[in-house]
């Protein structure tokens, strides 16, 4: 039975009884149209026979666009909107209409659009929902199927849990699934009932506690493989929906090729005025490496068993304990993670190295070359363990080689300053800082400080890295404002003309330029935190580097603000320089 806004149930009933007759109307006239040449439009002549049968074996014949009903709608007789009860129950359970939403743009128009009701409850609601219902997408009514949303509830209240996503691909029909685990009932949003990164990623929610597999390629008959990425984890740790860890895995057949895994490490996503993400650091890991058969799982699509995934519950404490190498750090040292190149949004999906000689890239767009600490433990000695330095009071890679800073203060993909660090005794801590301040290939400044006492090591896990970062940050802050003055003042004794140097002037004014518009990634980074730290490290060595050209470097105590300065031990400088 068919029921229709705009028609009588009498008119309707007679479309419906002569379907028959009209479907092989149409079959005989396309095939006439093919078979002489005619010079059609490639997407109405895909109406052949035969063009849907990929998805008819996934899904069987319900998955098919009825014509007499498309038709209906696209000459406008039916009506926007056609809902049928096919099984003839008294109960409407699929609904035809044009998707006219601004959020498709018009280059598919018309969008058609069945939907199956798979909760009996369109019924009592006669639209689609996001609780249990399947969304069939065909761009301009053309009999072709393009896109499949399939929308899941398992735990009775009446929200999303489950999302599928079906495309066609090169290969054949490609399938995404996710899982909300949180149950904040938030997954992937499309254009066109397809997933585009570029055009749809940031309506996405990516957020919370939940998981997707990207993508499963279906070979046409029985088999679901897993094409990529076989996990991408997210995790609320606070119960607050938003990801304080993101973790992604790709390969296939039970093989991780390799792994990304970030963290806010301090939990200020929540702040982030351009997004709910704010990832501080990633560790970006490099197999293969076989999964242990209890972390994986199937999932059942279709009533056909998947390939091999991660387990969501299992993933964290399984991807630490594999043997990964190399291992690069990549912290985004000015709370800055976006695409360098499209200056847009924080990045939903982590923090994304950038390629290197020691190390590719793992996954794209990488948060590019600038303002990022590198560090890379090309042997994986380290099995991807932190550790605290108080020299620099910063986090490090344990196991690390080398380590560099490839600095861009005022953001026009110039390095201006360049830090490097490596670990000259072998004994997995950084122990050689080098700074070349104006970026001109010669250090200006370089220590060595093999103390290893110096060092505390953190076990990779959040709240152990957490309550160690936070507190230092603060603590650095609070000294790098003394220390600056400090320096600015004996400067000034030192050159009767001293101005504002361009780091400091540029952090507290033409920052604000950068990104200005719509984005202002410059305030961002100027109210930030680890921007304000970051600056701060940078102004304060510009100006160590200025003292000691001057006549200072002859004076009685500049051995012993030395000594504290390149130790790390920031109270006892700050009373030494206030001595002065």
């Amino acid at each position: 039975m068919l029921f229709s806004q705009k028609q009588n149930p009498g008119k309707v009933q007679r479309i419906h009884k002569v379907f028959p007759k009209l479907k092989i109307f149409h079959f005989f006239c396309l095939m006439f149209l093919v078979l002489s040449g005619c010079d059609q439009d490639d997407d109405k002549i895909r109406m052949v026979e035969g063009i849907n049968d990929d998805w008819v074996s996934l899904f069987g014949e319900m998955i098919l666009m009825d014509s007499v009903i498309v038709d209906s709608i696209l000459s406008g007789s039916g009506g926007d909107k056609i809902l049928l009860d096919t099984n003839n129950d008294g109960a409407v359970e699929t609904l035809y209409f044009i998707d006219r939403s601004q959020r498709h743009g018009n280059e598919k128009q018309p969008l058609v659009v069945k939907v199956i009701d798979q909760d009996g409850d369109m019924a009592d609601n006669p639209e689609g929902d996001q609780d249990s219902d399947l969304y069939i997408a065909d761009w301009f009514g053309d009999g072709s199927i393009d896109g499949v949303i399939d929308y899941n509830d398992f735990d009775g209240d009446n929200d999303l849990d489950e999302q599928l996503l079906y495309s066609r691909g090169e290969e054949g029909i490609m399938v995404t699934w996710a899982r909300d685990f949180g149950d904040d009932n938030k997954l992937w949003k499309v254009k066109n009932y397809v997933y585009k990164q570029y055009e749809s990623q940031w309506d996405c929610d990516f957020n919370g506690d939940e998981m997707f597999v990207f993508t499963f390629l279906y070979d046409g008959y029985n088999k679901l493989s897993p094409r990529n990425e076989i996990a991408f984890a997210f995790y609320d740790l606070d119960g607050d929906n938003f990801s304080e860890e993101a973790v992604r895995l790709s390969g296939k057949d039970g093989v991780a090729d390799d792994l990304r895994y970030s963290m806010d490490i301090d939990n200020d996503n929540h702040l982030n005025k351009l997004g709910h993400h704010d990832y501080d650091f990633s560790l970006s890991c490099i197999g293969p490496n076989q999964l242990p058969g209890s972390a994986l799982t199937v999932l059942n699509i279709q009533s056909i068993e998947s390939g091999a995934v991660m387990d969501w519950e299992k993933m964290r404490e399984t991807v630490k304990s594999l043997s990964w190498k190399p291992i690069h750090l990549t912290w985004d040292e000015n709370d800055n993670n976006i695409n360098y190149r499209n200056k847009n949004f924080e990045r939903w999906e982590g923090v994304i190295s950038h390629e290197n000689e020691f190390v590719r890239g793992v996954g794209s767009p990488s948060g590019g070359p600038f303002n990022k600490r590198n560090e890379v433990d090309v042997d994986g000695s380290g099995a991807m363990k932190l550790y605290f330095s108080e020299v620099d009071q910063r986090i490090h890679l344990f196991g690390a080689e080398q380590g560099w800073i490839n600095v861009d203060f005022n953001y026009d993909e110039i390095t201006d300053f360049m830090i490097e660090m490596s670990d000259e005794n072998k004994d997995g801590f950084i122990d050689y800082w080098r700074y070349d301040v104006d970026a001109d290939g010669v250090p200006d400044r370089e220590y060595k400080n093999p103390d290893a006492s110096k060092n505390k090591i953190l076990e990779f896990e959040y709240q152990a890295i957490s309550s160690v970062y936070n507190p230092a940050l603060e603590n650095v802050l609070i000294n790098n404002q003394q220390i600056i003055m400090e320096f600015k003042r004996i400067l000034k004794i030192y050159i009767p003309d001293f101005t504002e140097g361009e780091i400091e002037a540029y952090f507290n004014g033409q920052i604000l330029s950068y990104g200005a518009h719509f984005y202002q990634l410059g305030k961002k980074i100027q109210e930030s935190k680890e921007g304000q730290r970051y600056y701060g490290d940078l102004i304060k060595e510009r100006y160590w580097h200025l003292l000691n050209k001057t006549d200072f470097r002859n004076h009685p105590d500049l051995p012993k603000v030395k000594t504290y300065f390149e130790s790390g031990e920031y109270a006892n400088l700050i009373a030494t320089l206030k001595g002065i």
